[in-house]
């Protein structure tokens, strides 16, 4: 998982075969093995059926991992 990270660009000729990821804030770039890219666009987040000792963000994300 990349955090402060997004996908400068897609590679592959006829399905994906790379994806170049921008680390945002040490400014690097990697190339990167992808068969396939999962896009989530406009989500709300569902997490009111969690118990409150379930860390989230401002938004209702649950938090996974470093931000």
């Amino acid at each position: 998982m990349w955090v402060s990270s997004q996908i400068a660009a897609l590679h592959g000729q006829t399905t994906l075969e790379a994806a170049e990821v921008l680390e945002t804030v040490a400014g690097k770039s990697t190339l990167n093995p992808f068969a396939a890219v999962f896009v989530m666009i406009g989500a709300d987040a569902v997490t009111v059926w969690l118990p409150p000792e379930a860390a989230r963000d401002a938004h209702g994300f649950i938090l996974t991992g470093a931000t």
